[in-house]
């Protein structure tokens, strides 16, 4: 999939460069694919972003439908100084947006070590994250590619502390973890996870809220890929 999201992402990059809807829609959905794929173009152009960002104190305008894709590209293409300045960002800033992008952004990272520290510091007496956070900070490195192993073994290894940190967390609450969740694979894994550990909560809560909204992406894909291929083949860049 990297190989063939290269050549579409290489033509167009990160500039918009059209005002037709289905076009511009077409494109923020490559641009994200590629980045989420970690096409080597994209990643290299984001951190460029990112680092023009940092530069300028978090004040530089990104397109606020690619804004979530970038600073989550712009972590995974650094190293441990861009990780480190999500997190400078989060401390600093009062702005509940922008400590929920951080956290989101910071999930990135490509490093399994930052990752793992990242989860570690939400628990015990010397946690970095206030209680508010420290479940986002998990759910967010759940969500993400490199993390979701090593973030599922540390869900179920301390659901039992998160719970009481969290009184109000419900098995529901992990529609965070699974946005990302668009296959079948995915929806096995999540009902596997709720008859391991939350099958004393409401089944009808984690059907409509975690669930369903991955049967919705999963019959989307399927409904609108022959569309996204076919603009794709049109437009020359890729072949039939």
């Amino acid at each position: 999939m990297r190989e063939r999201l290269t050549i579409p992402f290489q033509h167009f990059g990160l500039v918009n460069t059209t005002e037709d809807h289905m076009d511009m829609f077409t494109q923020h959905l490559l641009i994200k694919m590629a980045c989420g794929f970690h096409v080597q173009a994209c990643l290299d152009q984001a951190r460029i972003v990112y680092n023009s960002y940092m530069a300028s104190g978090g004040q530089q305008h990104i397109d606020p439908e690619l804004k979530e894709t970038i600073l989550c590209a712009g972590v995974a293409a650094g190293g441990r100084p861009e990780w480190e300045y999500a997190l400078e960002m989060f401390e600093r800033t009062e702005d509940s947006q922008v400590k929920r992008e951080m956290i989101s952004a910071m999930a990135c990272s490509l490093d399994i070590h930052i990752l793992s520290s990242y989860l570690n510091s939400t628990l015990g007496e010397n946690a970095t994250f206030a209680d508010r956070y420290s479940i986002a900070v998990v759910l967010e490195v759940t969500a993400s590619d490199t993390g979701r192993a090593l973030a599922w073994e540390f869900l179920k290894n301390n659901l039992k502390e998160l719970r009481t940190k969290h009184k109000y967390f419900k098995c529901r609450n992990l529609a965070t973890a699974t946005r990302k969740f668009n296959r079948k694979v995915d929806l096995a894994e999540i009902n596997t996870f709720w008859t391991q550990h939350c099958q004393s909560e409401n089944r009808a809560d984690f059907e409509s809220e975690v669930v369903e909204p991955i049967k919705e992406k999963i019959t989307w894909w399927k409904k609108y890929s022959p569309s996204i291929k076919s603009w794709m083949i049109k437009n020359g860049l890729i072949r039939r």
